[in-house]
């Protein structure tokens, strides 16, 4: 059966939901963010410090207060906090501005709501095995977590949360030259694969247009195309009606038609790839007056 665009009921509910979860998402980060420790008076039995020796670096404060719940964590479970916190948000910012673009255009289909859902939890995963990667390459085993940055940490989350797909293949770049197999080994020995199709463009009708239509919608043809996938024109998206995997019904804008020129069109793909097809030239003539 084919994909059905989403209900309303279901559009407003995953967008409440984006609204409670920037809500929790911002308190929690707020909460586990490292303070310094209150100050301890100094004994009188400490010994003074050396006048050349630097100044030694403040703890962080051990007690944590979320929704109420008071209690205390070691540093290295608060930068994992942080790391998790800051990719879910880097997650909400990839997945909320993909949201509003098919809810605005009414284009939002069922079946991709998982993809919404989940956004979160891969973001999340993806950003604490790259921690991990860069807390064991660039640290010595010595380093404690207020030898690091929060600020530094939380960047690099949000970031491989908000571009995982940028994340993941640096990744799979780094492990395919540490672990390159021999050609024809590997995942070449295996005949069913998957491999992601790329969406193609081989027609539009009409080609053109005269100045000052309104009303024109046109009809795409090309391969591969998916539930999600939008017309471009000149890079700008324009509403977009999913026929089926070789046709897309787009509807121009007046400005398109506005002046003579020659636009770009050409289609992007569904969600989550980030690919676009071949573009087509759509014109926009002068008509010439005939007597």
């Amino acid at each position: 059966m084919a994909p059905t665009v989403a209900p309303r009921y279901l559009v407003m509910l995953l967008g409440c939901g984006f609204l409670l979860a920037l809500i929790l998402l911002v308190y929690s980060l707020t909460a586990v963010w490292p303070t310094p420790a209150p100050a301890v008076p100094p004994s009188a039995a400490a010994a003074p410090a050396s006048a050349t020796s630097p100044p030694a670096k403040p703890d962080w404060d051990k007690r944590v207060t979320w929704f109420g719940l008071r209690g205390d964590i070691s540093d290295e479970l608060r930068l994992l906090l942080i790391v998790i916190i800051t990719a879910a948000l880097g997650s909400y910012i990839h997945a909320v501005t993909s949201f509003t673009s098919y809810a605005g255009n009414r284009t939002l289909q069922s079946s991709w709501i998982w993809w919404y859902i989940l956004r979160g939890p891969i973001g999340v995963a993806l950003a604490v095995i790259f921690y991990c990667v860069v807390r064991g390459g660039l640290f010595s085993s010595g380093a404690v977590g207020t030898d690091m940055s929060p600020f530094g940490v939380a960047a690099l989350s949000g970031l491989v949360g908000m571009f995982s797909k940028q994340a993941s293949d640096k990744l799979r770049e780094t492990f395919d030259n540490l672990f390159r197999t021999a050609p024809g080994k590997g995942d070449d020995a295996r005949a069913d694969k998957l491999t992601p199709a790329e969406v193609t463009l081989k027609a539009i009708d009409p080609t053109g247009v005269p100045v000052g239509a309104t009303g024109v919608s046109i009809k795409v043809v090309g391969e591969n195309f998916a539930q999600g996938a939008m017309v471009l024109v000149n890079e700008a998206e324009r509403r977009t009606v999913f026929v089926s995997a070789t046709e897309l019904i787009a509807y121009l804008e007046a400005g398109d038609t506005a002046a003579a020129a020659s636009l770009q069109i050409a289609v992007k793909a569904a969600p989550p790839s980030d690919s676009q097809s071949n573009p087509l030239v759509f014109s926009v003539q002068e008509t010439t007056p005939t007597g």
